[in-house]
Order: C-alpha cells, then sequence, then structure tokens
C-alpha cells in the first residue's frame, strides 16, 4: 500500500508537470503573437503608401559609375533624395538585422515583406553599397541589409526559383 507521504510526492510531481506543460504552452502561443504582431507591424510599414512611394522614387535613379551616383544623389549633392533613399536602406537594413537575431524569419519576410522587393533593391543598390564600404571605409555599412538579401536568395533556391531577379524564369505554379 502506498503511504501518504508518497502519494503526496506523487500528486506533487504531478502538478508540477502539469504545471510546466502550461507554461511551456503559454509561452509558445505567446511567442507566436508576437512574431504574428511583428510580422504585421512590418508590413504595416512596408505597405504604406510612403514607402511604397519612396521605393519606387529610389529604383527609379539612374547612374553610369560611382562618381557619378555621388554627384546626383550624395547627402551634400541632393539632401532631399538622400533621406529618402537613407530611411528605404535603413529599413531593410533593420530587417536583416532582425532576421539574424532570429526575431523574425526567413520565409514570413519572404511572403509577408516581398522577396521580390528584398532583392530587387539589394540588386539595385548593392554594388553602390560596397563601393561606399570601400569609399567611407565603413565595412559594416549595411551588411545585415545584404544578410538579409543572401537569406532571400537562398529561400529563393530552396523553392525552386532563381537564386536572383535578373534571371527571367516564371515562378512555379504551385507553392
Amino acid at each position: 500500500m502506498v503511504s501518504l507521504e508518497v502519494a503526496a510526492i506523487l500528486l506533487s510531481g504531478i502538478g508540477i508537470s502539469a504545471s510546466l506543460v502550461y507554461y511551456a504552452n503559454v509561452l509558445r502561443n505567446t511567442n507566436k503573437q508576437r512574431m504574428t504582431q511583428l510580422a504585421m507591424n512590418l508590413s504595416n510599414i512596408l505597405i504604406s503608401p510612403e514607402t511604397t512611394g519612396n521605393s519606387i522614387k529610389i529604383l527609379s535613379y539612374k547612374w553610369d559609375d560611382f562618381e557619378d551616383f555621388r554627384r546626383k544623389y550624395d547627402s551634400t549633392a541632393n539632401p532631399e533624395q538622400f533621406s529618402i533613399r537613407w530611411n528605404i536602406w535603413r529599413l531593410y537594413d533593420h530587417l536583416g538585422y532582425m532576421l539574424h537575431l532570429g526575431l523574425v524569419d526567413v520565409e514570413t519576410l519572404y511572403h509577408v515583406i516581398g522577396g521580390y522587393n528584398i532583392l530587387s533593391l539589394w540588386e539595385k543598390f548593392g554594388t553602390i553599397i560596397l563601393e561606399q564600404r570601400r569609399f567611407y571605409e565603413e565595412p559594416d555599412w549595411f551588411i545585415w541589409w545584404e544578410h538579409l538579401a543572401q537569406e532571400i536568395s537562398k529561400y529563393r533556391v530552396k523553392r525552386g526559383l532563381p537564386k536572383n531577379l535578373a534571371n527571367p524564369d516564371v515562378y512555379p505554379k504551385e507553392f
């Protein structure tokens, strides 16, 4: 026969185990809610008319080389365009840093934010940013946006798509 002390210990153990399972479920659900809220907040920022309009503006930039870019769009030559461009670039750099920290996953960024948006801007400005790193001696400049673009490219390949947007292949019909 089981003594009262053993029964009390067993019941305490069962109670603690049940509490741990409950707490783990609460944490998992809370994390899912936070991730969902973060994705929605990011989506709202990125689909806002201001961000969309500014992205379109900077995608229309044309230059021949790094010096031409600096003459046309540098902070001293064109402060208004610099401000617009800097805000968009920093936004993508922040997204890359959040991806690095594990606060958001690449699949969410690809589908909610848009892999096309991320890559089209990186493909347009990546070489300029690499030149700026050398010119201004800032090796860490926009490294998280570069990381983001690399991870989005890997995700595209995993989905059977071309690594970058320069390839004219059509997206697969099924997801």
